[in-house]
Parts: structure tokens; C-alpha cells; sequence
């Protein structure tokens, strides 16, 4: 079973705050292995299929199809057959603004309190793709306007009512309460007592509304930080790894390294 983790690779936007690649792999080919992130991001197959996995849903895009993964949810794809796929990507938080229908409908869409439904053909949805892939330059204020059509076409037609995603307001203090308090020592049992479940429910409750196990999460959120601690040179890997609450240097090794790929010298300044 893979581990999801969020993806840190920086994403370089245009001055418009849109990004589009164009990928082509193998059958059996895995995509991108499973992680999550905080921008939104649309795949759409122009030949072959793709396997994927959104959230707690699996299933096979085939070509003429788009795939909408909000932020901060977990997903997976492997090539079900050679493939053509293009990918969009954008930030629903450079697109806030101070009107009243924005205010009302971007942040519980980044918040992930909507459900937005997986796969789409409309046509409309997806020549607006295509025009922000290919056809728009994404520094231009046309660019821009097409997200906010492709938003609307998206709230219109394939949002589908209150989500799973982080909409639940204890789960969403318990992450921002780990995301906290990291170093101390937190276990299942205590984060269970402190928003008032027991064990079981409050890791079914979690992973429904994150995607990741309460456990998962927290080693997460410690990682990320030692990350950030190893490349500002803050100390060394075993005071690091005890500022960021692991009890184990050698533990703490073997996470980091399963989690990045590299071990955390690799990432020392």
C-alpha cells in the first residue's frame, strides 16, 4: 500500500496563476504516485485511459473525459493503457476576491466543504480546458476569465452538495490542532478524548474527511517541518528530529526517507 503524501515541488505559475503540461506514458506506467496537494487540478485523456484514484474513489478515465481533483486530496494514476493526458493546474486561492459570490463560493471549495463530482464529458467543460491548455496565452486576462468559467461550469453542473473533504468542523480543528502542536506527543487515543470520540470513530470520521489516517497525517506534518528545519540548517538530523517529535532518530531516518525518497542529509543546507 502506498503512502500518500503531499507534494512540496514548488509550482511555478504564469502571471495569470495557471499552469498546463501535456504527459504521454506506457501502458501499466504509473502517472504519479499517490500525494496530495493544495492546488486544484484537472486531468483530461485525449487518448489511451487512465486508472485512478481520487479520495476514496477508483476508476478508469478513458479518453474524452476530465477528472477534477480539488485541493488536499489524495490521488493516484497509472496509464490503464498508453496514454495522452493533458493537466491544469491552478490555485483557487489566487482567485479570491472581494465580491460577495467569490467570498461565497471559493473558499468552501478550496476548504473542501462541497463535494465536486470526479469525471465529466460536457462539452463546455471541456473546450474550456482545452482552450486554457492550449489555445489561451496564461499570462492574459482572457486566461484568467476562462477559470473563473470553468469554476462556474463546475458549481453549476458538477458540484454535487456538502462535501466530504475537510467540511467537518472537529476534523478540521483536529488537523489544524496536529498541524500545531506537532512536537508534543500525540497518539490516537489522545486526539480522540480531546474532541470527544472514541479511537475508532474519530480515525474513521478523519480519514473520511482528509483522506489519510490521523496517524498518517501527523507524521506528515512532522516531516514537513523537519524538511524545512534540515534546509535551514537548524540543527542536526537527531535535534531535529526530536524538535519535530519523533523519539527515535533512526525512525525518524526511515520515514523521512521512505516520504522524500532521500535520507535527511541528503537535504542539509
Amino acid at each position: 500500500m502506498q503512502t500518500a503524501k503531499k507534494d512540496l515541488t514548488p509550482i511555478i505559475y504564469s502571471a495569470g496563476a495557471i499552469k498546463s503540461h501535456r504527459f504521454q506514458y506506457a501502458a501499466a506506467a504509473e502517472c504519479f504516485p499517490m500525494h496530495w496537494h493544495e492546488h486544484m487540478e484537472v486531468f483530461y485523456v485525449r487518448e489511451g485511459a487512465l486508472s485512478y484514484v481520487r479520495g476514496g474513489e477508483k476508476g478508469i478515465l478513458q479518453a474524452g473525459q476530465a477528472l477534477f481533483v480539488p485541493p488536499r486530496t489524495v490521488h493516484h494514476a497509472r496509464a490503464a493503457e498508453a496514454v495522452t493526458y493533458d493537466v491544469l493546474l491552478f490555485d483557487l486561492r489566487y482567485f479570491y476576491n472581494e465580491t460577495d459570490v467569490c467570498r461565497a463560493i471559493l473558499p468552501p471549495l478550496f476548504e473542501g466543504q462541497t463535494t465536486m463530482a470526479s469525471v465529466t464529458e460536457d462539452p463546455e467543460i471541456l473546450a474550456t480546458i482545452h482552450r486554457l491548455c492550449w489555445e489561451l496565452k496564461p499570462d492574459s486576462l482572457v486566461a484568467v476569465s476562462d477559470i473563473y468559467i470553468l469554476l462556474h461550469l463546475i458549481v453549476d453542473k458538477h458540484l454535487v452538495g456538502a462535501g466530504l473533504g475537510m467540511r467537518d468542523d472537529d476534523m478540521r480543528n483536529a488537523a489544524r490542532y496536529m498541524e500545531e502542536n506537532y512536537p508534543q506527543e500525540l497518539s490516537v487515543a489522545s486526539l480522540s478524548r480531546r474532541f470527544g470520540y472514541t479511537a475508532a470513530h474519530f480515525c474513521r470520521k478523519f480519514k473520511r474527511a482528509t483522506g489519510l489516517s490521523p496517524v498518517v497525517y501527523l507524521r506528515i506534518c512532522r516531516l514537513e517541518r523537519a524538511y524545512r528545519m534540515l534546509k535551514q540548517n537548524e540543527g542536526g538530523v537527531g535535534e531535529i528530529a526530536a524538535r519535530c517529535g519523533f523519539a527515535d532518530a533512526n525512525y525518524f531516518t526511515r520515514c523521512f526517507t521512505a516520504h522524500y525518497g532521500h535520507p535527511p542529509s541528503h537535504y542539509r543546507a
